[in-house]
């Protein structure tokens, strides 16, 4: 994604996180804890100093809460295990050991839902997808923000509104736009403002991806009212219409409002905040062809970046070395981008050494679970062993041995069978990180190449460089959309849902045509379906070339260009991608095996690696073309 993409404002997970203990003063509470008290009183005192705990101490509240933890399991009070489990599970989201976090939930909320404890259940749910959030694993946080909004509905709870604005908000981040809009649509009429407000934010941030910017621009207007009224912070919205209108090319408007966001953000000393509202006016500036005073505007930037974030550095000097360029001080802009690529070299490294970090993790906490486990198997082992003993003297010698010869055979075949397993796990997270560290630098180096190549497409003076570049450009960037999805999903690095690719790639081909002066609408239809990688690149060019093709000849005439893409499923095991445009069609002279276009030449070699059959046809209606694969599915 380039940065024109709207800075989508993602509603706080951990903020939604309803909590179940209320806030007391610590000193009362501990003084409270001193003195004699009946259990289910000291319960609910324990319950209370944890959670006033969680945001002072987390080393405290941890303590205390595995504390209530204990006494809960021993008076059988499910309901203030679940509060004590979620505040322990909040305290380690709060320090970021997300595993530690799934090990405090899972075998608390089985039991929740056994007792019928509808509400605490929902409760945890929450904090379990705040977990599956924070470590990126979308699709699982999806699914239990879901069920949390489905139980809260179960028991009338207003807490419904927070789970469904955290389940839209994850759904944008996977892209899932028509998943969240009526989630979004149902929250703009909540009585609550500051629901209504984050959904008003989100409407305008899903417009603004399908590039219909004046609804978008509606509803960050209706937000930046409704967030004036109510005292909230507007700073982001205000960015967000900035963005807008440069998109739309009312530069007065957006710098008048870039500079409202800096205003905000300065208050609230949000220095990345305001760093990203100068990235913003530095680009203008450049489009305005102000070089010099973009440049000032990403050196003030530059004062108010963190030393230790790789990222911003990255953003920063790739910033820098367009608007140098654009400049053209072409010796400090390539100096820029090194500096770009060493950032780049160093964010690499470091999340590698983090994924390294997260499978030692998770295998040592694994371990101890497993160890503690076979500590408390041994104890009630030797407590049989005792009662059999004071029981059946007589009896004992025999007992003992077979005890001892079938515990001996189990330890022997549990060794065996846990040394397999952690073998094969530590072989299966070495190849996935291998996997997940290629395909990442697969899909950087072709964001990067599309970059320069854009960059080097604004450079060129001759027609036919330029339409020969752009559309190698347009390839690779059906491409790098293929690869980026690759790492989505259940099916990360196999396969990918075609009808999502084929949306996107139908948007930057419609977005290509706008800037051209051309646009075409572009119509998708297709079955959710899961294809093979492979297949599915080779079927993103085809569509890639064919209207190419039309953008080049047949809409020179045609007021209204229309594109229609339709990929299905047959019976025989076989798919069908269908392509139609409402051109000029073909010349009466065309013989496709003739024809010394690229584009054709490309296409026809594609049908074949596809083991697939293609008819191609052109009257007076428009382009027709029909393709026959045998593409594996998921």
């Amino acid at each position: 994604m380039n940065r024109k993409i709207f800075f989508a404002i993602l509603a706080s997970i951990l903020a939604n996180l309803p909590s179940l203990g209320q806030s007391g003063g610590v000193d009362s509470l501990e003084q409270l804890l001193e003195t004699r008290l009946e259990p289910a009183r000291k319960q609910e005192v324990l319950n209370e100093l944890a959670f006033s705990y969680l945001r002072i101490d987390a080393g405290e509240a941890a303590r205390i809460a595995r504390q209530a933890m204990e006494l809960a399991k021993q008076r059988s009070d499910y309901e203030a295990l679940g509060e004590a489990a979620n505040t322990l599970a909040q305290v380690f989201l709060s320090t970021n050991k997300l595993d530690s976090a799934h090990l405090v939930i899972d075998p608390v909320l089985p039991q929740l839902e056994q007792q019928g404890l509808t509400e605490a259940a929902a409760t945890l749910n929450m904090t379990r997808g705040a977990a599956f959030f924070r470590a990126s694993d979308l699709p699982n946080a999806a699914a239990c923000f879901e069920r949390s909004a489905r139980l809260y509905v179960e028991t009338g709870s207003s807490k419904e509104e927070g789970a469904l604005l955290n389940l839209g908000t994850v759904l944008m981040g996977s892209e899932e736009l028509g998943r969240a809009e009526p989630i979004f649509q149902k929250l703009v009429k909540s009585e609550v403002p500051v629901n209504r407000f984050n959904a008003l934010i989100n409407l305008g941030n899903i417009y603004g991806f399908r590039g219909e910017l004046r609804q978008s621009v509606q509803y960050f207007g209706e937000a930046l009212d409704l967030g004036r009224k109510s005292g909230f912070n507007v700073a982001t919205v205000q960015l967000n219409l900035g963005i807008s209108y440069e998109k739309m090319g009312d530069y007065d408007r957006a710098i008048s409002y870039y500079q409202e966001a800096f205003a905000a953000y300065s208050k609230l000393e949000a220095r990345r905040e305001m760093a990203k509202v100068l990235y913003n006016l530095g680009y203008l500036y450049a489009e305005q062809g102000a070089s010099g005073r973009a440049l000032k505007e990403i050196e003030k930037a530059e004062a108010l970046l963190d030393a230790g974030n790789l990222q911003e550095w990255l953003e920063l000097y790739t910033a820098k070395h367009e608007i140098l360029q654009r400049k053209g001080d072409y010796r400090v802009a390539y100096s820029a981008l090194q500096k770009a690529y060493a950032y780049r070299d160093s964010l690499f490294s470091v999340e590698r050494a983090q994924a390294v970090d997260e499978i030692e993790t998770r295998y040592q906490t694994e371990k101890t679970a497993l160890e503690n486990q076979n500590l408390q198997q041994e104890n009630e082992l030797q407590a049989v062993r005792n009662r059999n003993q004071r029981r059946w003297l007589a009896s004992v010698v025999a007992g003992l041995v077979v005890l001892a010869f079938l515990a001996a055979l189990l330890f022997y075949q549990r060794q065996k069978l846990r040394l397999a397993n952690r073998r094969l796990a530590e072989q299966n997270a070495r190849e996935e990180l291998l996997n997940r560290e290629l395909r990442h630098r697969i899909k950087n180096n072709l964001g990067l190449a599309n970059s320069l190549m854009r960059m080097q497409v604004r450079r060129l003076a001759h027609p036919e460089a330029r339409q020969a570049l752009q559309e190698a450009e347009s390839r690779l960037a059906a491409m790098s959309m293929l690869h980026r999805r690759l790492n989505q999903g259940p099916h990360a690095g196999i396969t990918i849902g075609i009808r999502d690719y084929l949306e996107e790639l139908a948007f930057h081909l419609k977005q290509a045509f706008d800037g051209a002066g051309i646009s075409p609408e572009i119509e998708v239809q297709s079955p959710e379906m899961q294809v093979d990688a492979e297949a599915a690149m080779r079927i993103g060019l085809i569509v890639n070339e064919l209207a190419t093709n039309s953008f080049k000849h047949a809409f020179k005439t045609q007021p209204s260009p229309l594109i229609k893409i339709v990929f299905t499923s047959l019976d025989n095991g076989q798919y069908q991608l269908t392509y139609r445009d409402n051109g000029s069609g073909l010349p009466a002279e065309f013989q496709l095996g003739r024809q010394e276009s690229m584009g054709l030449r490309l296409i026809d070699t594609l049908v074949k690696q596809l083991d697939g059959s293609m008819e191609l046809s052109g009257k007076e209606d428009g382009l027709h073309f029909d393709l026959r694969l045998q593409a594996p599915a998921a």
